[in-house]
């Protein structure tokens, strides 16, 4: 068995590890905390724009498309 796994096993000094890696694990969470805040805020406002746009281009669709029967409806009475 090595050094480092007989030091692991001990109580004390894995008591020891985690208490002083403790402080770096709260800094890390609230670090990465905010950015997965931005992140989740982004893609929902991804969503909503391509919602819009999505709606946009189907009301656009109807558009052209009446106006397209517009134009049968006025050559056929020509």
């Amino acid at each position: 068995m090595s050094f480092i796994e007989k030091l692991l096993q001990n109580e004390n000094v894995m008591r020891e590890i985690k208490s002083s890696l403790r402080p770096v694990g709260m800094w890390l969470f609230n670090e990465t905390q905010f950015y997965l805040i931005i992140i989740c805020v982004y893609s929902v406002a991804l969503l909503v724009i391509s919602l819009a746009t999505l709606i946009t281009l189907l009301n656009l669709k109807n558009i052209v498309k009446s106006m397209q029967n517009m134009d049968v409806f006025y050559q056929d009475m020509l």
